[in-house]
């Protein structure tokens, strides 16, 4: 991306996200003039692309969404200008505005099986042209074929229905809309597509999420249609999504988004939002895509001082192989609250072998019950040997007079049980060891576990 369209990208966002911050728009709006000061600027919103990694780009899933096909930026251009621009794609509805400084190209809607007018096509002389005439061939108007007069039906549908407020006949319609795509040429699907981008609005993606939200027979189909339209689908989920406080109604949009890169680009600024509902399905969600840009904010999320976010955070650093990762989930292993320590440990332990002996550590000066078992559970799943060996030395080790820190029979019970629930060479071994060298209940407790016998484990008394 050029300095410019990231500048540009930039005055976007915050006019998506801070409408009202006027001083912060000014100066985003100056940086990204200074970005034309030296030349002009071209920005594309690569309709062709839209299901690749350039529509995972927030200037450009606006740009998809308003239907601006290229923006061409003057050298110079005013900042004011700039800012106009930016707050229209920001928004959903009202015209984007279009100046000799910045000029603006919205897409031109081809329907499919339709041409050029008959009197315009016998203007043009018959037979090859020269080259450089406006065709190499004449262009002969098409009739309107029946896969576009059923296509024009079923968009009058949609409308009609969303008029009327019947979200269920508009989301039944829209679906055997988007599924057409199929039966058309290859040649005609750019304007199929086009044309169904045009009638399926916005607010008429708000009402089909409203209705999936409400409905749960719903949400296969509504999902299946917020899908297909790619970032535009994308925009309308997260906007609900981060709506919602609890997850569970909302969990079909996150389904749907986590299969979604375009909708990386719209998560990332909710990291940083004032709004800890919005960050703490951010964060869940970008964990799952596991998207690199996510993590300087999910480090920073994970130091949140509303739980929420914070445990949601540290949930998703677990998904990411990554030095800073590890260090915010290491830091978090001290944290105040015992419930931060546990997911912390629970994060660490996904990551390997290397965490095996900070959790270790942990363990060790650890007085929380949940956070120890926790704690125990990570060093088990680490499938590092040292890690193994020493949890067979603690579950081992009996109470006497002289070692009175020695684990009760319950926690070393759990630490079998956890071993059994690891199931990696590491774990193994150290059943092994504790059901040779062990005494009673833990000692049967390994077997078990060792010959692969369920029910071994904490419950065993």
């Amino acid at each position: 991306m050029s300095d410019f369209a990231a500048r540009f990208r930039a005055l976007v966002t915050g006019a998506r996200e801070r409408p009202g911050d006027a001083a912060g728009l000014a100066g985003l709006a100056g940086a990204a003039a200074a970005g034309v000061e030296e030349g002009p600027a071209l920005l594309e919103a690569g309709f062709e692309l839209d299901a690749g990694a350039d529509a995972a780009d927030l200037l450009k899933s606006r740009l998809l969404a308003r239907q601006v096909d290229r923006v061409v930026v003057a050298r110079g251009a005013p900042a004011g200008e700039l800012l106009a621009l930016a707050r229209a794609l920001a928004t959903e509805a009202g015209p984007v505005p279009s100046t000799p400084a910045v000029t603006v190209e919205m897409v031109e809607v081809i329907r499919p099986g339709s041409g050029p007018p008959a009197a315009a096509a016998r203007e043009r002389p018959a037979g090859i042209q020269l080259l450089g005439d406006e065709d190499v061939l004449p262009r002969r108007p098409r009739p309107r074929t029946g896969l576009g007069r059923e296509m024009e039906a079923l968009g009058r549908a949609v409308e009609a229905a969303a008029r009327r407020r019947q979200w269920v006949e508009a989301l039944h319609a829209a679906q055997a809309l988007v599924r057409m795509e199929h039966r058309f040429p290859e040649v005609e699907r750019r304007g199929f597509v086009f044309e169904v981008r045009r009638v399926l609005t916005r607010p008429i993606l708000d009402g089909i999420v409203g209705l999936a939200l409400r409905v749960p027979e719903e949400q296969e189909r509504a999902a299946e249609v917020l899908r297909w339209l790619g970032p535009a689908g994308a925009d309308a989920m997260v906007d609900h999504v981060k709506e919602v406080e609890q997850a569970a109604p909302g969990r079909f949009l996150h389904e749907a988004l986590a299969t979604m890169p375009s909708a990386v680009p719209l998560l990332l600024p909710l990291l940083e939002g004032d709004a800890p509902a919005a960050a703490r399905h951010a964060a869940e969600l970008l964990g799952r895509h596991r998207a690199p840009a996510a993590l300087p904010g999910l480090t920073r999320l994970a130091a949140h001082p509303d739980p929420r976010p914070r445990h949601a955070a540290i949930d998703a650093l677990g998904g990411f192989a990554d030095l800073h990762a590890f260090d915010a989930l290491h830091r978090a292993l001290g944290h105040a609250e015992g419930e931060t320590r546990a997911r912390a440990a629970a994060a660490l332990g996904r990551l390997g072998p290397a965490a095996a002996m900070p959790l270790l550590a942990a363990l060790d000066r650890e007085a929380d019950p949940a956070a120890r078992r926790a704690l125990v559970a990570a060093v088990a799943a680490t499938d590092a040997p040292q890690a193994g060996a020493a949890l067979a030395a603690l579950v081992l080790r009996r109470r006497s007079l002289l070692q009175r820190d020695a684990w009760t029979m319950g926690e070393r019970l759990a630490a079998v049980a956890a071993l059994a629930e690891a199931a990696t060479p590491a774990a193994r071994q150290a059943l092994e060891r504790i059901a040779r060298e062990g005494e009673g209940g833990v000692a049967a407790a390994a077997l078990r576990a060792a010959a692969g016998e369920r029910g071994a484990g904490s419950g065993e008394r």
